[in-house]
This record gives C-alpha cells, structure tokens and sequence, in this order.
C-alpha cells in the first residue's frame, strides 16, 4: 500500500515512515468490500469483467479502507485490502511498527490517478493503477481471484526519484494490452518469465563482487541502488543472496513495443562480525533490539521489482524505473 516500511536497502538504520494516503477523488460511501460496480452496458457486460471506469471506482474505494488500516497499523484490515505477495511486506512491517511504538505520519492527498486495464473476459482479473501524490508516483497490481471475490493490491512499486514513468499503451477504447507468454518470447529482448531468476543472479554477483556485474539483459544502474545503500562492514562479511519468489509475472506493453513487467524477490542478507567485532543495531528492527550486542545477524525482506523490458529489435538493456522492498524479518545471534 502507499506505507513505506523499513526498507531492506536501509537495512534497519531508518524508521518506519508510514503515508496514509487519502484520494482527493470522489469515493463510494461503503467501502468494506470492492465489488465491481454492476452499471455496466449490455453490450460491454458480455465482453469484459471490468472497465477502466470500474477499476478507477474500485482503486478510490480501496484507498479508503487502506488508510484505515495504515493509520491503525492493523494487519486485520490489511488483508481486506492487500494480497500476497504485497501484503507479505505490509504486514510485518504493521507489527514492527506497532511494536516500536511509531505514529503514523500525516495525511498526503492523491494530485492524480491513471488506470491500464485490459480487456477481460474471465477470471482471475487483473489491472495496474498508477497514483501520484506530493511524495511521488506509486504503481499498484490489483487481483481478483474469482467473480465473487474482492479486488485486492497484490503488487506495489514506487517510482524513482529520477527515473521517466513507463508509457504504457492504450487502445482508442482505453483499455491497455498484457503480453501473453509466446508473443513475450517473440516481441521482447527478455522473456519476462524468467526475469526473476536473472534479476536474482545479477543482484547477487553484484553484491559479492561490490560493482555492478557484466550483463546482457540488466544496465548496471540496477544493482547501484542496492551496493551504494549497503553499509560497509568493517570486520567480518556479509553475504546478500536473492531468490526469485513463487508469484505470477506482469506484464503490460508500451507504446515503444516493450513492456512494463513486474516481479517478486526475496532478499537474505546475513552478517557475521569478525574476531573481536560485534554488530550493535542503533534501533529495534522486529527481534533486533538495540543496545543488544550480536555476532551475526540475519535480515530477510521481500522485493517488488517492476522493469522496463525493451522491444526484441532494441539496444537497449531492461532497467528497473520503480521498485518496492521491506524488511520482514530479523534475528541476530548473541555476541
């Protein structure tokens, strides 16, 4: 959702700093559950499950109630709102918080909302909703499973401070474009289906080489946002392992003929201190506690990637315009 939990670049060094986000746009009285509207034309009911001016309504309903949850740090109604694999970010950093004693910061109103939806017939749905605000530009995957289940965010991605927002394609109707797998293959430098295990492989010979490692598929300034966070450990080592997690690749095509794809990692990032060395957390971070003394440490998070896959004909290597990470776990092994 538009919180932002301990991040694992930060590694714990930083508070939560959670943003309750209110929609400026006009919202449906109830809200508890975000059923599409049933003020459908006939003659679009019988083509698809959800038009882009459902999902606006269904996106403006949901940002209500995950305010509410933010600014009680509840992962009851979290689960109202989000799905996996967002909501295994949201969630334990709503405990850290909560546990930590933090107060949830004020109010920022959404300056706009852009909504790519494609035609669909069946279930499980889907549609990528982009929301600006003073603090920048947030990205949100919604699914619903079945004609009687609820739209949720499964997928969240901020957009970086210097980074240009995808363009993603629209037909004269409004409604954008999935790439199916077999014309990924075929109109895509990259199989987005496999994104996950080479964004992996790249992370993690980044980290252990402190560069950005050579590729064909990833520019380097993917892995400069991880290595330039990474505090320096000055005795001992520290080893950063990714692993692409078992959840469902997105991908919307651009207006260039590439495609704007989303993905999931899970991040480990181990610390041992050398002879002599301890490792002192300056703040709590969930099992963590500071003044406490460690000798090894183990922090492990969840990183939600979208990527900017150029077209089959295109020079150009995939770049990571947004992302969304937090830490969900960490425990430490007495000195």
């Amino acid at each position: 959702m538009s919180a932002s939990p301990v991040r694992i670049i930060l590694v714990g060094l930083a508070p939560v700093a959670l943003l309750l986000v209110v929609s400026t746009l006009a919202a449906p009285a109830a809200f508890a559950r975000f059923q599409t509207s049933r003020k459908l034309r006939a003659s679009d009911a019988s083509h698809v499950v959800v038009t882009p001016a459902q999902a606006r309504a269904v996106v403006t309903a949901w940002n209500q109630a995950a305010n509410t949850a933010a600014a009680n740090f509840d992962p009851g109604t979290l689960d109202q709102v989000e799905a996996p694999p967002l909501l295994g970010i949201d969630a334990p950093s709503f405990q850290n918080a909560k546990a930590s004693g933090l107060t949830p910061p004020p109010v920022i109103g959404i300056a706009n909302l852009m909504i790519y939806v494609p035609k669909q017939n069946s279930y499980p749905a889907q549609f990528l909703a982009r929301l600006d605000d003073t603090t920048g530009t947030n990205f949100f995957l919604f699914v619903k499973p079945s004609k009687q289940g609820e739209w949720k965010a499964g997928y969240q991605a901020k957009l970086g401070a210097n980074a240009p927002a995808p363009d993603l394609a629209l037909d004269r109707r409004g409604f954008a474009t999935l790439i199916p797998d077999r014309q990924a293959k075929k109109q895509l430098k990259f199989d987005p289906d496999t994104l996950g295990q080479s964004y992996s492989n790249f992370l993690n010979q980044s980290a252990a080489a402190s560069a950005p490692a050579p590729s064909v598929i990833f520019s380097p300034d993917v892995a400069k946002e991880m290595l330039s966070s990474l505090p320096p450990v000055s005795s001992g080592q520290r080893v950063v392992t990714h692993t692409p997690a078992n959840y469902p690749v997105y991908s919307y095509r651009t207006r260039d003929g590439g495609a704007f794809s989303i993905i999931s990692v899970n991040v480990d990032i181990q610390t041992t201190a050398g002879a002599g060395a301890v490792l002192a957390p300056s703040q709590q971070l969930f099992e963590l506690r500071p003044g406490q003394r460690y000798q090894s440490e183990d922090v492990k998070g969840i990183d939600l990637v979208a990527l900017s896959v150029p077209p089959a004909s295109a020079s150009a290597l995939a770049t990571s315009p947004a992302d969304y990470n937090a830490v969900i776990s960490a425990t430490g092994a007495p000195a």
